[in-house]
């Protein structure tokens, strides 16, 4: 297994692994039914997302795929089982100047780029209603929990295909992440679901409470967990380790 930077080529085989991956696993299911993986738009919509994540640069954001090659799938050609977009600003944004339109992002950073970081594309559909109110809560997350922290690397999304779950994808991925902040000397920081914490509670993050997803029409209260390692603790592992690691996974 490899873990690479993605290419604008990966982008529908990612858009479909994200898809699947939140369509099959707990909370994120209840926002987003297993009929919904295939719908059109929201398909156009998560490749759009993650077209502007890789053309906004690796200054912002950075967009890392866990690849197998042909022998590790059996397949003709290598296979993208897991991917993660990082945010990679070292700090909060700050409020937008006079007469400039604020915007917000799925993170709720409000930003003047960019602005199609929000993964529930704009309609009225009851479904796509339930990811905006995901989106929402996630954003108000972010806000109370980290709004305040030292500069920091933020992870927004971290998939596996369910085919390929339980193999320590996630994990490299996520190791890429601290990789990143401590050659940045910065933290990380998360949000994530029971099984994303449980995968990622050995690798020395913090519990800062929890992000509650209130419950709406068709859908059950949901509670998602906020993480963080500070600079200091993305330093302490051997440089050796973390230099060795940053060589092998951004070859």
């Amino acid at each position: 297994m490899k873990v690479r930077a993605a290419t604008d080529a990966d982008v529908p085989a990612i858009a479909a692994l994200i898809l699947a991956a939140a369509s099959a696993e707990a909370p994120w299911a209840s926002y987003l039914p297993a009929r919904l993986r295939r719908d059109p738009v929201l398909v156009q919509h998560a490749e759009s997302v993650l077209r502007g994540h890789l053309s906004a640069g690796d200054e912002t954001s950075v967009v890392v795929v866990a690849e197998l090659s042909t022998d590790e799938s059996d397949r003709s050609q290598p296979e993208i089982v897991a991917a993660a977009v990082w945010d990679t600003h070292t700090s909060w944004a700050q409020p937008v100047k006079t007469g400039q339109p604020a915007k917000s992002d799925a993170a709720g950073c409000t930003t003047t780029s960019y602005t199609g970081y929000d993964w529930c594309p704009l309609g009225t559909v009851d479904d796509y209603r339930k990811l905006s109110a995901l989106g929402d809560a996630m954003r108000q997350g972010r806000r109370r929990h980290f709004s305040t922290e030292e500069p920091h690397v933020y992870l927004r999304v971290l998939a596996t295909h369910p085919d390929h779950q339980g193999r320590g994808h996630a994990k490299a991925l996520c190791r890429w992440g601290v990789a990143l902040a401590r050659r940045k000397r910065v933290g990380v920081c998360l949000e994530t679901g029971s099984r994303g914490y449980i995968a990622l509670s050995g690798m020395g993050f913090e519990d800062l409470g929890a992000v509650v997803v209130p419950a709406g029409q068709g859908y059950d209260e949901q509670v998602l967990k906020a993480l963080r390692m500070d600079a200091a603790a993305a330093q302490a592992a051997s440089p050796s380790v973390w230099d060795s690691l940053w060589k092998y996974i951004s070859s």
